[in-house]
């Protein structure tokens, strides 16, 4: 009974391949291209991602480069116009007395000094020697 059984569970897959026939190893062939055909698609895809990505990052870099250099452009006119309106400024704004005076004034005033903008450092020179004006 057991030899039965044993031969029964070793026939069932090729009946059964049999039923199916030849349709059924042509669809598992049509698949195994199609399977093919996406894994290659796929690469490509991943590889023109890739160039994308390559591209788009050096495109970054030079405009982030573009940015830095108008940056240092604007930074250099701003000071020329601050050394315009208050020759020295660099060295006043290093004194003692400059610093003890920035300390008492209001939070808006203290703000001047670390802005980027070359009216705001007139603005806090101007008040200044305007204060100091009053002292003397």
């Amino acid at each position: 009974m057991r030899r039965l059984f044993v031969v029964l569970l070793l026939a069932i897959p090729q009946v059964v391949l049999a039923q199916a026939g030849a349709g059924a190893l042509e669809g598992l062939g049509r698949a195994g291209q199609q399977l093919g055909d996406y894994l290659s698609n796929s690469a490509l895809l991943q590889q023109q991602s890739d160039a994308e990505i390559r591209r788009l990052r050096q495109q970054h870099d030079l405009e982030q480069q573009r940015l830095d250099r108008q940056a240092q452009t604007q930074g250099r006119d701003e000071i020329a116009i601050v050394n315009a309106a208050h020759p020295g400024w660099s060295a006043l704004v290093t004194t003692q007395p400059f610093r003890d005076w920035h300390k008492k004034q209001p939070s808006s005033v203290q703000r001047l000094a670390s802005s980027p903008r070359a009216e705001d450092a007139i603005l806090m020179l101007d008040l200044y020697k305007r204060d100091q004006g009053r002292m003397q």
